[in-house]
């Protein structure tokens, strides 16, 4: 394993300086050495894609090696007891491949090609509809995505808000800015794709139809639905229980799921103690018979609040619920829950 470990820091560190050789040819040809700071030659938009290559691809070393170190530090002091040398040996490469400095002189050139690129892309986009000259990206950090088909839909609306849909952030740079937020498999799956206008529609359309799954999400939320663990009878865990359930019916309301669900009522049901269900029974009445899940969330809302305030008030020497009262019903009487499939209605 020391061997192995070493190669791979010794082929990253190698594989580092390719890249940073490249960059630096581009860099010099198009940002002059006199150049003040902020500014850059002229670039034809043609090779604005060899620069957000350049760019993503020198990001990407940095980030290699630097995982490749951190595995191989881990090892060693997992290994220190039987083979205190093993540190020192990858220290021993680390320093003889001169990792840091390349490091150190690698992010110096992602800054200086980040910063070429980003004012051609202020001089070479017009100005139009009152719309400002310069390229106004997001001012918060917006979450990477990795490939968790599960956190998707949330990533692609915070990136369509800050990005995708914003109109003072010409289409090449919002490539640019994509890129910059996937990882793993995601990224592998648009890399093969250059920088352009049309190629950023096609890797927005590649990520959507890979990801953006409606059925598969379903069938995910509605098994962490059910998997819930039923709530005690005291207030703060049927609070717990209740957000949970609240999260989960949001994102499975948002996919199109029927709002007046009986069996998802019937496992929301099943979380609760028979004393909670009771007293939700009776509020969800007033809603009439065509009750949502909606209802049957607020209504165990205002049932688990007024549990909270009540216990509050009690004095501190009261006894406690006997466990025996703590048994869940699964077909509370005033609910009249009945199993029925998904697509059931109550």
């Amino acid at each position: 394993m020391t061997t192995i470990g070493s190669i791979k820091i010794t082929k990253a560190a190698k594989a580092l300086k390719a890249s940073m050789e490249e960059a630096e040819k581009l860099r010099t040809g198009q940002v002059p050495p006199d150049a003040p700071a902020g500014k850059s030659a002229s670039v034809d938009p043609l090779t604005w894609s060899t620069i957000g290559n350049a760019y993503l691809h020198l990001k990407r070393r940095i980030e290699s090696l630097e995982e490749h170190w951190e595995r191989a530090e881990e090892f060693a002091l997992e290994q220190a007891e039987n083979a205190p040398g093993v540190l020192e040996e990858f220290r021993a490469h680390w320093t003889a491949n001169a990792c840091a400095e390349s490091i150190q002189e690698a992010e110096r050139l992602v800054l200086e090609l980040g910063t070429a690129f980003r004012v051609q892309l202020e001089r070479q986009t017009p100005s139009s509809g009152g719309l400002p000259e310069s390229v106004k990206l997001p001012p918060f950090e917006l979450p990477e995505f990795k490939g968790d088909m599960h956190a998707f839909p949330e990533f692609w609306e915070m990136f369509a808000v800050a990005v995708h849909d914003n109109p003072t952030v010409p289409t090449i740079s919002k490539f640019l800015y994509l890129k910059g937020k996937l990882k793993g498999e995601a990224h592998k799956l648009i890399s093969p794709l250059q920088f352009s206008e049309y190629n950023y529609q096609q890797a927005v359309q590649l990520l959507k139809k890979t990801y953006m799954r409606p059925d598969i999400l379903r069938i995910q939320l509605v098994q962490e639905l059910q998997a819930v663990p039923p709530a005690h009878d005291i207030p703060t865990s049927q609070r717990t229980t209740l957000c949970t359930l609240k999260a989960l019916w949001v994102q499975l309301e948002k996919l199109g799921e029927h709002p007046a669900s009986t069996a998802h009522k019937c496992t929301i049901g099943e979380k609760f103690p028979l004393r909670t269900m009771e007293k939700a029974g009776e509020l969800v009445k007033n809603a009439g018979e065509d009750w949502t899940v909606n209802h049957l969330l607020d209504a165990l809302d205002q049932v688990i609040d007024r549990q909270g305030h009540y216990k509050d008030s009690t004095q501190p020497w009261r006894r406690r619920t006997s466990p025996s009262s703590t048994v869940h019903a699964r077909h509370p009487e005033p609910m009249k829950f009945q199993r029925s499939t998904p697509e059931g209605k109550s």
